[in-house]
């Protein structure tokens, strides 16, 4: 599933160093785990198959502890390339020396990995972290977002929060002439298009349109999407659904394009120009939407959605007319900091897949990461259980929240038989 964007940028850091490109490595690079049933170790980065196995691969941060993954993507040349985004300076590998990378890394499912943040081959991009990271499916570009503050390139300038790289020339370029302040938090591709969502203010100059808009693979134009937010300061898109006919988006806000919808809306244009308006989903999300999986006619989004003052849901259901909080109720205990909440969605096998920050929901330990049982109309753990933080760390969580050190699940991708687990995390098979 996509990226949440979920963290905000911290200074810009330049790092130098170079990066082997290693994906001839002859080396064991299946995904495996000890045996028995104990937790082992990972980097923030699992995969699970019907049980939790280490990839082979992983990040790190030697300067704040563990790093995270903010959005991994399947790359659509090869599917046993993945790439991963994030907060972390160091890239690991089975039977590999330990690689610089500033937060943005390609990861060969059959060994190896590249870095495309930084290397002796790539001009300077002042690192992490990245929020969002996307490809064209039809040229060797990689997209980017983030933060302007992080967004610079020593041989072209200030690039902006949105930036792409081209894997042939092994250039950073600009999306689109000019740039513009703010941060970037989500990117999803679909077909020519690259739809880009996050927190600013007219992008490349565009006058119509805040906190979202389309790019265009085939000849690099951008355009509006009616007049995008219209609200307070504080108002952002996180996350972003591709639809037949236009796409989903979730966030903070309270109207879209002069239609009022509560933190989530639809974008529909499948009956031409006259048509390209945004509209609600029901009553909407009384919370932040963090992600966002459409199935069918029925609509998933992950949060923090409040039912009343001092209760919420971590995951809501719409079935087109109304919403439903999936499973029992959180109520809050004087410490909203560390309170659960849902940060990513994914269909695994036919499955319901919810990631985030929770150690249980009701009264059975999860581990961050669960999959809803329809039969049950209930969540139930996976398989071995999930993934847990042992490092005494503190990182900036959703809504700028301080997480305290806790474990998350931030983003999650299927590629064949597998599910692949990032976010901030150093075990699986927690039970």
């Amino acid at each position: 599933m996509k990226p949440t964007s979920l963290i905000p940028a911290k200074h810009a850091r330049l790092v130098t160093a170079v990066v082997a490109s290693l994906a001839a490595m002859a080396c064991n690079t299946e995904p495996t785990a000890p045996a028995g049933k104990e937790a082992f170790a990972v980097r923030n980065i699992a995969v699970y198959d019907g049980t939790w196995k280490d990839p082979q691969f992983g990040v790190s941060d030697d300067a704040e502890g563990t790093g995270a993954v903010n959005s991994m993507k399947s790359s659509p040349h090869n599917r046993n390339w993945i790439l991963v985004a994030g907060d972390y300076d160091h890239i690991h590998g089975a039977g590999q020396p330990t690689g610089i990378s500033a937060g943005l890394t390609l990861f060969y499912l059959t060994g190896g990995f590249r870095a495309l943040a930084e290397g002796q081959d790539v001009p300077f991009y002042l690192g992490g972290p990245y929020n969002a990271v996307e490809s064209d499916p039809s040229l060797e570009t990689n997209f980017v977002g983030g933060s302007s503050a992080e967004a610079s390139n020593l041989d072209q300038g200030l690039l902006g929060p949105a930036a792409m790289f081209d894997d042939h020339s092994r250039l950073w370029h600009e999306l689109h002439a000019g740039t513009f302040a703010g941060n970037v938090m989500s990117l999803e591709r679909a077909g020519d298009v690259l739809y880009v969502g996050g927190s600013f203010l007219r992008p490349f100059g565009l006058t119509n349109s805040a906190n979202i808009f389309r790019f265009h693979f085939s000849n690099r134009a951008i355009e509006s999407m009616g007049s995008g937010l219209v609200g307070t300061t504080s108002d952002l898109i996180r996350t972003i659904e591709p639809v037949d006919g236009g796409a989903i988006v979730g966030g903070s806000f309270s109207s879209i394009g002069g239609a009022s919808a509560r933190n989530i809306a639809r974008w529909s244009e499948s009956g031409g120009e006259g048509t390209r308006v945004w509209h609600s989903l029901g009553a909407g999300l009384n919370g932040t939407v963090n992600d966002i999986l459409a199935d069918g006619t029925v609509v998933y989004a992950a949060g923090r959605f409040y039912t009343d003052e001092t209760h919420w849901g971590i995951c809501a259901r719409f079935d087109g007319t109304s919403w439903t909080i999936l499973g029992p109720t959180y109520a809050y205990d004087g410490q909203m900091e560390t309170q659960s909440v849902g940060l990513s969605l994914a269909k695994y096998k036919g499955n319901l897949i919810l990631g985030g920050r929770f150690a249980k929901i009701g009264d059975t330990s999860m581990h961050n990461i669960a999959q809803w049982d329809a039969s049950m109309n209930a969540w139930i753990a996976l398989e071995g259980g999930g993934v847990d933080l042992t490092a005494a760390v503190s990182a900036t969580a959703p809504g700028g929240e301080t997480s305290g050190g806790s474990a998350e699940v931030r983003t999650m991708v299927v590629v064949g038989e597998r599910l692949y687990v990032g976010g901030r995390f150093d075990r699986a098979r927690v039970q």
